[in-house]
């Protein structure tokens, strides 16, 4: 069965995502492949707010509302699931990458910090979550990276945010 499934996929895919994992290995993979996915993101996202060129085409349709709008998200979704696709990831890891990332970002882009939110769930203050988001919206030259607080407080980019009082 796994040869005849890789045998389909390489068919279908032409072999972009055919790596054999096993289950331990795959949740790993995709909790360090998430990690180092949002770096793109940051990368983008500093280029788009300091090249105007880049601003005025594509983030200033993000940033026209002073608090994160659900809708702004889909003038970049495509564009946010080709990371693991171009870093070649195995097709699960891919899967559940796009399938978190799309779910965390429109939880982002709501507006709204509920007690059950991931940003809540996740300990130690690593994950911004609406709270941040909404930072980023009202300060536009901080928290670049979408969701994991560690890229911006690498590249100097972090503002504090508080969930409590970033949302009203």
């Amino acid at each position: 069965m796994r040869h005849y499934t890789r045998q389909t996929f390489r068919v279908c895919w032409g072999n972009i995502w055919v790596r054999s994992t096993d289950g331990i290995g795959h949740i790993g993979s995709t909790v360090s492949s998430y990690f180092v996915l949002c770096l793109p993101f940051l990368v983008c996202d500093i280029m788009g707010e300091r090249i105007r060129w880049l601003y005025v085409t594509f983030h200033a349709i993000h940033h026209n509302y002073s608090s994160p709008c659900a809708l702004s998200l889909v003038t970049i979704g495509f564009w946010t699931t080709l990371n693991p696709i171009i870093l070649r990831c195995h097709l699960l890891t891919t899967w559940a990458f796009m399938l978190l990332h799309v779910n965390v970002s429109i939880e982002d882009h709501s507006g709204y910090d509920f007690p059950w939110s991931t940003s809540r769930l996740i300990p130690l203050g690593i994950y911004g979550g609406p709270s941040k988001h909404g930072v980023h919206h009202q300060k536009p030259n901080t928290n670049f990276a979408p969701h994991f607080s560690h890229w911006d407080k690498i590249f100097g980019t972090h503002a504090d945010f508080s969930f409590s009082s970033a949302m009203k």
